[in-house]
């Protein structure tokens, strides 16, 4: 199912702008797992095409909706010429890890200095418990902020 917007093109020149890397994310933001080869290509080339026309000399990267891709979602984006593709899967990257199919590491604003580097070192989630942890605090700062207004 397509998605509002989370940026419409003005926001994300302006991002342009003022430094920060600006990628695709395909057309519609849908799962391109059983895409058929037009409706397919439309999502990450035009995608590409999109950003390019918007943004000259965007990097062309792409982050698969929800993370998912699969063969054919692969090599349309090697053939729309995506320099690299990321998914969702957690992890680091080393030298033989496939540049379409990247994995990331996710940072969230309640992670300070030890929860980043424990991500960064270790490719993995923070371990549940600690997790737990910082999910409270932001709650109940959230909760304190709210409670002032």
């Amino acid at each position: 199912p397509n998605q509002a917007p989370i940026a419409d093109w003005e926001m994300l020149n302006r991002a342009g702008a003022a430094g920060v890397a600006v990628g695709s994310h395909t057309r519609h933001h849908a799962s391109l797992i059983g895409l058929e080869g037009g409706a397919l290509n439309d999502e990450i080339a035009g995608s590409l095409r999109d950003l390019e026309r918007s943004q000259p000399g965007a990097i062309p990267l792409l982050s698969y909706p929800y993370g998912h891709c699969d063969r054919a979602a692969r090599e349309k984006a090697i053939a729309a010429g995506y320099s690299a593709a990321y998914t969702t899967t957690a992890g680091r990257n080393a030298a033989g890890t496939d540049r379409w199919c990247l994995r990331r590491i996710s940072v969230q604003s309640r992670n300070g200095v030890p929860s980043f580097l424990w991500k960064v070192m270790t490719g993995e989630p923070l371990p549940e418990r600690w997790e737990r942890r910082l999910v409270a605090r932001e709650a109940a700062a959230h909760r304190r902020r709210e409670g002032r207004k």
